[in-house]
């Protein structure tokens, strides 16, 4: 038997070479992350017929941190994002403007000590931002408003003490999620200072609130994933006037995939929109991979002329105003991403790059998504990726565990996994109960398990693995970061 050769860490792990990439909302510009002396920084290039002779240009020079997102103003002058200093976690918000002319970055938060904690366009203000940051006290959330172009700050609203969350509404008054004293989440109205409830979504059916939440175009109501009612999440309108919930979308055997950090590329919004419009186009809901749901006729069209594109799954997309250009993603878990740019006006589609061009897929090992039954019957979805060259009989074995717990693993890429099948291991990943995406009974059934019957279904899982005769049960690690390094810490207890 034979193993394919070591591949080096530099590789798998090493700065992503195309990252992130974002049409301007006039369509004229691709803006995206790629490294300049190791550090990922935003460049923009044109997209004019054929490509061929665009080059790129580098807006940000940042050399002791990466940048790890930004967006585009409504103008397509400008791009915000958020950074902070040699790590003190700090993030400020800056603006680089795209102009050749003009080239020049501000920070539009300049204040020691501060954290800016979320930022927001509105759709009736396109020259402001909306900040929610802790400028009054390090502990209390304030929400301020930001001219794009000036820097000039107003505070909107105060937090009353409480953990809350600001929701921006255009033309319409301000709204915000309140934890209440039972660790509920309260939707409020705030006007003179006072929030009056709209609706109210049970902590226990939420732990991390209710996701993903965006305000409808109009100002009259909010597109968020709700399970009020039934086990799997599905996309519904709450009216702002009335708190009554009503039904735009749902799958019958998955639930709406809930957005993870950001700081985690593998995994895209789980709404699709005309951010410049806020018309809502798509919905995704994970099962063994990424299924997308169009929600316009339009979309609908230009959603089977992006699969074609390519065989994987659909990852970040994003188009401009018009909704004709888009710039879309496709990965899977040995693919680690390949941009295009696509016309639907014109049906023009050119690969704007790859996010690790280095890497060969052939070299990596495929996941096989698995389901396992608990030994109190649960139904457990794994997935196991084996290593290459190698008869998958006797193997050392690693446990792999998500952190959290509230999130889930999927067959997507993983350099974490691909190295440890590259140096010769099976690796088991086990969505144990606590795990989104399964429904709610599934969540609850983790409440007061952390070391109990969630880690029986690590064991479960690996058990299952050991009887099929792949993994050594002499040779079995655990490892995982967060709630995974938890895990750890009971496995070896």
């Amino acid at each position: 038997m034979t193993t394919t050769s070591a591949l080096p860490l530099e590789l798998l792990f090493g700065t992503p070479a195309f990252f992130k990439a974002q049409i301007s909302p006039d369509g004229m510009l691709v803006a995206y992350l790629a490294p300049w002396k190791d550090r990922l920084n935003i460049w923009v290039r044109p997209l004019t017929a054929g490509l061929a002779d665009d080059q790129p240009r580098q807006l940000t020079s940042d050399i002791t941190r990466n940048i790890d997102g930004f967006c585009w103003t409504p103008d397509s002058q400008n791009i915000l994002f958020v950074q902070d200093r040699e790590g003190d976690e700090n993030w400020h918000l800056h603006r680089v403007s795209v102009s050749e002319a003009e080239h020049c970055s501000a920070d539009l938060t300049p204040f020691s000590g501060v954290r800016v904690m979320g930022l927001e366009l509105s759709l009736d203000k396109p020259d402001k931002v909306f900040v929610q940051m802790n400028y009054r006290a390090p502990e209390l959330i304030d929400l301020y408003q930001i001219d794009i172009a000036t820097g000039a700050l107003t505070t909107i609203a105060e937090s009353p003490g409480r953990f809350v969350t600001w929701v921006i509404v255009p033309r319409n008054a301000l709204h915000a999620f309140v934890i209440d004293e039972r660790g509920d989440h309260e939707l409020a109205r705030f006007e003179d200072g006072i929030f009056r409830p709209v609706a109210v979504f049970k902590g226990r059916d939420y732990p991390i609130g209710p996701t993903p939440v965006r305000a409808t175009s109009d100002g009259k109501g909010l597109i968020l994933g709700s399970n009020t009612g039934t086990d799997r999440t599905r996309l519904v309108r709450i009216d702002l006037e009335t708190g009554v919930e009503t039904e735009i979308d749902s799958h019958a055997t998955f639930s709406l995939d809930t957005p993870r950090p950001e700081a985690d590329p593998r995994f895209p919004s789980s709404l699709i929109m005309n951010t410049i419009t806020g018309d809502l186009l798509g919905a995704r809901y994970l099962g063994d991979r990424l299924v997308i749901h169009a929600l316009t006729e339009e979309f609908a069209c230009v959603l089977e002329s992006l699969k074609s594109l390519s065989g994987g799954d659909i990852g970040h997309l994003n188009c401009d105003a018009s909704g004709l250009r888009w710039i879309v993603e496709f990965t899977d878990e040995r693919h680690p991403g390949t941009t295009w740019f696509y016309d639907h006006s014109t049906n023009e589609a050119v690969i704007l790059g790859q996010r690790c061009p280095q890497i060969d897929p052939d070299k990596l090992a495929s996941a096989r998504p698995v389901t396992v039954k608990s030994r109190d019957g649960l139904d457990l979805a794994c997935h196991v990726t084996l290593p290459l060259g190698i008869e998958a009989r006797g193997l050392p074995t690693v446990l792999l565990v998500h952190g959290g717990p509230w999130y889930r693993d999927a067959c997507v890429y993983d350099p974490e996994v691909q190295f440890l099948a590259n140096r010769g291991y099976a690796v088991l990943q086990v969505n144990f109960r606590g795990s989104t995406g399964y429904g709610k009974a599934f969540m609850q059934a983790a409440i007061g398990e952390f070391a109990g019957r969630m880690h029986d279904d690590l064991i479960d899982g690996l058990d299952w693995l050991i009887a099929t005769g792949i993994a050594d049960p002499d040779r079995v690690a655990i490892y995982g970061c967060s709630y995974g390094g938890y895990s750890a810490l009971v496995g070896a207890s």
